[in-house]
């Protein structure tokens, strides 16, 4: 996003002052500023100081960066782009991108396809579970059709019904700018058949999209 900006400036041939914002313009403003002033840093100085960017903002703005979690997240982005393979790409190279992916990569023998994949699945890690500690309750946990995939607490959709049975193995999913467009769920488990039919009224979802092969004898 700030190359686009960056980008539509010199487009514009103007250098005029960015104007950002969140909630309270410190905490998500904050951590984009120092994101960019680290990554401008990188490649003017080729050293990183986040601490002292922030520092020197925080005496212009008092708490810019609210939180450690987007402190944390700024030291990730930056491992992420210096080390990372940017796979943002314009539509007409997709192809040309695809077809790259899917070559054999001298060192390490593996595709770029499977190399992403590889990537992916490291976000199946400890700290993940951490944040699913309702779906490992022992009333929970015969709810769950995989003990390895489990909603977090902060994405999935409550149900409307009295504990501890307001719990589904469901989470809220983005489409492309839209939040919270998809549910995605387990196929119903015996047990947790009327949990599936109160997650439907709950949302209001009038679409099903069945993606398992449904025989005429399951009840």
């Amino acid at each position: 996003m700030m190359q686009n900006i960056k980008d539509f400036q010199k487009e514009q041939q103007k250098v005029t002052p960015w104007l950002l914002h969140c909630s309270a313009g410190v905490g998500r403003s904050g951590t984009m500023m120092v994101l960019d002033s680290a990554l401008e840093m990188a490649l003017v100085e080729g050293r990183v100081d986040v601490l002292g960017i922030l520092y020197k903002m925080r005496q212009q703005r008092v708490n810019l960066i609210e939180t450690v979690e987007q402190y944390i997240f700024v030291y990730k982005a930056l491992v992420e782009y210096h080390f990372g393979d940017n796979s943002c790409k314009p539509a007409n190279e997709m192809v040309l991108y695809f077809n790259k992916l899917r070559q054999l990569d001298s060192d390490k023998k593996k595709t770029g396809l499977e190399i992403q994949f590889e990537k992916l699945r490291q976000l199946e890690t400890p700290f993940f579970q951490q944040r699913c500690l309702t779906a490992l309750t022992p009333n929970n946990k015969n709810k769950n059709r995989d003990p390895y995939i489990l909603p977090p607490d902060d994405g999935r959709p409550v149900l409307k019904t009295s504990p501890p049975s307001n719990y589904i193995n469901a989470v809220y999913a983005y489409d492309y700018g839209v939040q919270n467009h998809f549910v995605v769920t387990q196929f119903p488990l015996p047990n947790t058949v009327p949990d599936f039919w109160q997650l439907l009224w709950d949302t209001g979802s009038t679409t099903i999209v069945v993606l398992n092969e449904i025989s005429n004898k399951d009840e």
